[in-house]
């Protein structure tokens, strides 16, 4: 009877700690800190492979619409920005 006590006990502390540790894990998938924007979406990369930086592209967006922009160089990849983009957060420095 010990034993199944002991037994189950341990199932009780295993299933109550699981899930915090998945909580620790970074979400982005890429290997980024937690909390960071998510990079450029696969189409906006691929429309720029094989261009160079400043060059017009174009990709179809998330709900079917054609997506104009440039070749920007990003952190890690070069990828289509969108023309109608929203501009980048203020640098830390630079905003307070």
């Amino acid at each position: 009877m010990k034993t199944v006590s002991a037994l189950v006990g341990m199932i009780l502390i295993a299933i109550s700690v699981l899930p915090a540790t998945g909580l620790a894990q970074p979400h982005s998938g890429d290997g980024r800190p937690p909390g960071l924007p998510p990079g450029p979406p696969p189409p906006a990369v691929d429309a720029c492979n094989q261009q160079a930086e400043g060059n017009s592209c174009e990709f179809v967006g998330r709900y079917g619409e054609q997506v104009t922009g440039t070749c920007v160089v990003f952190p890690q990849r070069l990828a289509c920005l969108p023309d109608n983009a929203p501009p980048p957060p203020p640098d830390d420095e630079q905003g307070r």
